[in-house]
């Protein structure tokens, strides 16, 4: 992307209205591959949906494969629910398996504090942010400035100084961790 920035691709959507089919197929014609611009705008627009049926705070495929075959495969794709919707998503939910989340991830949640260890990294700076927005971008950052991140926690504008405290307290359980990096935007915070 930074060699190539012209290659994202941007559509403004109506939350009302929805995605209009005729910019998803101007998705690909603006990618080259108008051969598929039926598919891969389907594809757009089924992941859009489920992105709003579902709650989502995420919804990420990277790559998205087209095969020999002219199909378009999700080789890895990612999904996070807003977890304060998960009373309306009941399906979702019968399918969490405590047994493959992080412990440290389970205290946190348990403590309404949002807690991810970042699985495949070499990372030894945790980071504490008040917001998932704020967590990626810092996160982004902290890349940029060729830091490794290991896992970052945040909560939100309504927690408690002993709240703040709790996540540097879980911080210190993650032995990757040599520094903690804190990025609060203290605007709301009332402490």
């Amino acid at each position: 992307m930074r060699l190539h920035p012209n290659s994202i691709h941007t559509i403004p959507i109506d939350y009302i209205k929805g995605l209009a089919f005729s910019d998803l197929l101007k998705v690909s014609r603006h990618l080259g591959l108008p051969d598929c611009e039926s598919k891969l705008a389907f594809l757009i627009k089924n992941c859009y949906e489920c992105f709003v049926q579902r709650d989502c705070f995420d919804l990420l495929i990277n790559p998205l494969v087209w095969t020999k075959c002219h199909k378009f495969r999700a080789a890895n794709p990612r999904m996070e629910i807003d977890e304060n919707s998960l009373y309306r998503q009941a399906e979702i939910l019968s399918l969490i398996d405590n047994a493959q989340i992080n412990t440290l991830e389970r205290i946190a949640t348990f403590n309404e504090l949002r807690y991810r260890k970042l699985n495949g990294q070499e990372g030894n700076i945790g980071l504490i942010t008040n917001g998932k927005g704020m967590s990626m971008a810092t996160l982004d950052l902290i890349e940029q400035l060729h830091g490794k991140p290991a896992n970052y926690l945040d909560f939100t504008v309504s927690s408690s100084i002993e709240d703040i405290l709790y996540a540097l307290d879980l911080m210190q359980y993650d032995e990757r961790v040599k520094v903690v990096l804190i990025n609060i935007f203290g605007g709301g915070l009332e402490i």
